[in-house]
């Protein structure tokens, strides 16, 4: 039986009792740099810009987390094989049984909202207010004022704060973050280099936007017809906008992004102690599905020539990879996506899918309301 991606996110201010699950709430700081406020036409200028800003960010973590649970799940699936001597993969696991990625939120301010797959109990908030958030606590989101905890629960870190509150993430967070962890940074004012050195990880993706934020005046005016974010993510063309990965986009960071993405679920694996051809076979399941032209195999990730560590035995698992140098450098994965636009596309359907079948969700809770 073919796995079905399972769709939620549902808007805080509805209440749809009988769903378990929340919206990705992500904080940037954007709005708070490079911006004069002693012009309040331009600094209100600028914050319609923001907005859309933080949410189309939101929707590249909240796509972002969606793949990552997929690979968890078809990871799983791998363990679940091996314990029960089987020669086959398991074809079918009820996603609410297994252990999914927890989900951790550092900074909770400027909101954006989006569509994500997580379960309320996978959500963890540490803020220096939770007790401002009683309502998310109703629903089953863990939230508290402690970072450490954080870096104790969480498989994925989103940091979230403004500039001046880095330093004290740092120092909460540094020692703290295992290797298994993903950070991913939404603090514009600080580059990856900075944010890699001071928490002493690797293993950090930085929200690519900053490209977005000159050209996004066609859909300033189009806000303000829409009442709610829901009517905006029906808007087809805000979320043409919005896919990270389209090269007719404005944004110069599509590729970059989906590789820090690739490549981290690759380490995911190798960390799961994962062969290089299982972890192809899962990474062709979740980003690369329906492609009969081309598959991934280990060519697409290491080169001697790139200085990606090149190992011929596929029994073997990858190496680590250093995400700061994947998202600077160009790596094997930058010439192969470039050249293979099968790939990318599939990526941009799975990120349309998401969208439709929320607002097909929301359809059906609305005729369901009005019964």
């Amino acid at each position: 039986m073919k796995m079905k991606r399972k769709t939620i996110a549902i808007d805080l201010s509805e209440e749809f009792d009988k769903i378990n699950s929340v919206n990705m709430f992500i904080n940037n700081d954007y709005i708070f740099e490079s911006h004069d406020t002693s012009n309040i036409d331009q600094f209100k200028k600028s914050k319609k810009k923001i907005f859309l800003l933080s949410n189309i960010l939101c929707n590249h973590a909240a796509i972002y987390v969606n793949l990552l649970n997929d690979v968890w799940y078809h990871a799983n699936n791998l363990y679940i094989e091996k314990e029960n001597n089987t020669n086959k993969m398991i074809p079918y696991l009820n996603r609410e049984i297994f252990s999914r990625l927890k989900i951790g939120v550092i900074g909770y301010g400027t909101i954006g909202k989006s569509p994500g797959d997580i379960m309320t109990n996978e959500l963890y908030i540490s803020t220096r207010q939770p007790e401002t958030l009683d309502e998310l606590k109703a629903q089953g989101v863990i939230c508290m004022f402690d970072n450490v905890l954080i870096t104790k629960k969480c498989d994925i870190i989103f940091i979230c704060v403004l500039p001046d509150q880095f330093k004290f993430v740092r120092y909460d967070l540094y020692g703290n973050i295992k290797q298994n962890q993903i950070i991913y940074s939404f603090c514009s004012s600080h580059d990856l280099g900075f944010i890699t050195k001071s928490l002493n990880t690797t293993n950090v993706i930085k929200a690519c936007g900053e490209d977005l934020v000159s050209s996004i005046e066609s859909f300033e005016t189009k806000l303000f017809f829409y009442k709610t974010l829901q009517e905006l993510w029906q808007d087809k063309s805000f979320i043409n906008y919005s896919c990270p990965i389209l090269k007719s986009n404005v944004s110069i960071c599509y590729d970059k992004i989906l590789e820090s993405w690739i490549y981290s679920a690759l380490n995911m694996c190798t960390l799961h102690g994962i062969s290089k051809d299982n972890t192809c076979s899962i990474l062709n399941n979740v980003f690369n599905r329906n492609n009969d032209i081309e598959k991934f195999d280990d060519s697409f990730f290491v080169s001697n020539k790139q200085g990606f560590n090149l190992q011929n035995n596929l029994k073997s698992v990858f190496q680590h990879f250093n995400l700061h140098l994947v998202q600077i450098k160009k790596s094997p994965l930058s010439v192969k996506l470039n050249n293979n636009s099968n790939i990318l596309q599939n990526i941009e359907k799975i990120y349309f899918q998401i969208f439709d079948d929320y607002n097909d969700l929301s359809i059906k809770q609305g005729e369901m309301k009005q019964i």
